[in-house]
Parts: structure tokens; sequence; C-alpha cells
């Protein structure tokens, strides 16, 4: 299985070696480089639905915040809101990646 789209925000390609990109190649369809100061990130973020149909901006603000396995988090509360009785429910499949860089 690959991800469609992997959503880099505020990393550039020269953030990681050579050999990590081929890794993260292998595991998605398309990536997409956004600067953190863009207004794209909303569009790009629309677009992908498992996480965030099911929970709201804030929601996932909370859970970036923590510590701890952040996708893991993420991908919890998405799913334990897509089984709730909410209006803004949605089976899907669910994933998350989370690259912290310091």
């Amino acid at each position: 299985m690959k991800f469609k789209k992997l959503l880099f925000i505020g990393i550039g390609k020269s953030a990681l070696e050579d050999s990590y990109w081929e890794k993260i190649d292998r595991l998605t369809e398309k990536k997409v480089f956004i600067d953190k100061e863009s207004a794209e990130i909303t569009k790009e973020l629309s677009n992908t639905d498992g996480v965030h149909d099911n929970l709201t901006f804030k929601e996932m603000e909370e859970v970036v915040t923590k510590n701890g396995d952040v996708a893991k988090l993420l991908v919890e509360k998405a799913k334990k809101r897509s089984k709730e009785n909410h209006f803004r429910s949605k089976p899907d499949d669910i994933s998350a990646i989370v690259i912290e860089v310091n």
C-alpha cells in the first residue's frame, strides 16, 4: 500500500539525506512541499480527508502539541470520531505521518 500524498510543511528537500527521500518515495505516490506560512496549507489539508474530515483543526492542533506518538494519537482520535454519532463522523481510511525536524 502507498499513501496517495504526503505533505511536507516547512520541510525543504535539503532537510533530509537522499537515502531518506528514497524511502519516502517508496511510501507515497506524491510528495507535496509547502512553506509553513503558505496559504496552500489549507487547500492541501482539505485534500487529505481521513483525519481531517473527522477532526477539527483545533482538535488536531491539541493532539499535535502533546508528547508521545502524535501520528498514533491523531489516528486513534479520528477513528474514534468516525464511529461516533457526530456530524463530522466519516468512515474512511485514516492514516497520519508526523515528522519532527529539529
